[in-house]
């Protein structure tokens, strides 16, 4: 099947229009698309951020889960120790 020229030419206005509005709705948000390079660099820098987040966050739950076993474990070990 072939396409006529109308059909290709709407096609390519079709793509105009969605890059164009994607381009503005990028740039609104401040984002600059003539420069890719750095928003690939800004998007691993976000992500190695929110991984090293993370990773805080597990630490300072095993932290306090850590001090809470320890506590309960020295105060049963301080009444055992009362009691005998």
């Amino acid at each position: 099947m072939e396409h006529s020229p109308i059909d290709e030419a709407l096609k390519q206005a079709i793509r105009d229009a969605v890059s164009q509005g994607i381009e503005d709705a990028l740039t609104k948000y401040g984002i600059d698309v003539k420069e890719p390079n750095a928003m690939q660099a800004d998007m691993v820098y976000l992500r190695k951020s929110r991984i090293g987040s993370e990773e805080v966050i597990k630490w300072a739950k095993r932290s306090a889960i850590t001090a809470i076993i320890a506590s309960t474990l020295a105060a049963i070990w301080q009444g055992i120790k009362s009691i005998l």
